[in-house]
């Protein structure tokens, strides 16, 4: 059995050779890929050392960079929802930010800057308002529930 290694950007190629009897000689690969959870650290804190210095074009592309790999990373929808916002994109800063509290709904980020945000375009006409009080009320209950856990 041979094992050929070899780094991708996001992810790891791994290359596994099998020359097995059962194969008929003939050559059985197999690939797998897999993320590589160290790199995704990094490009997590290199999106928020980008919102940090107010890059937020930059921290957009390394947010939906790792969101192509792993949709359901709740930290790069929340910076992701971060640098919509500070870029005026608030549709898009709403969708994301809906989307992290489906991942993750027990988790406060995602609500505080869904807040933020609706408290930031009170004026803006496209924003539906409603939304607003809808947020507000998730995390009145989450917050109650978060009492009588204790």
């Amino acid at each position: 059995m041979i094992i050929i290694c070899y780094i991708v950007p996001a992810l790891i190629c791994m290359s596994i050779r099998n020359y097995n009897s059962h194969c008929n000689g003939t050559h059985c690969q197999l690939v797998i890929f897999f993320q590589s959870m160290s790199f995704l650290k990094t490009q997590l804190k290199a999106a928020r050392d980008a919102i940090n210095s107010k890059s937020y074009e930059y921290a957009q592309e390394l947010c939906e960079t790792i969101l192509e790999n792993d949709s359901s990373n709740y930290n790069a929808c929340v910076f992701l929802g971060v640098a919509y916002q500070e870029q005026e994109l608030f549709t898009k800063a709403i969708g994301i930010y809906e989307k992290a509290i489906s991942i993750s709904p027990t988790q406060p980020l995602a609500y505080q800057g869904l807040l933020k945000l609706y408290e930031k375009t009170r004026s803006v006409q496209d924003i539906d308002q409603e939304g607003h009080f809808k947020t507000l009320d998730r995390v009145a209950n989450l917050y109650i529930k978060s009492i009588w856990a204790f």
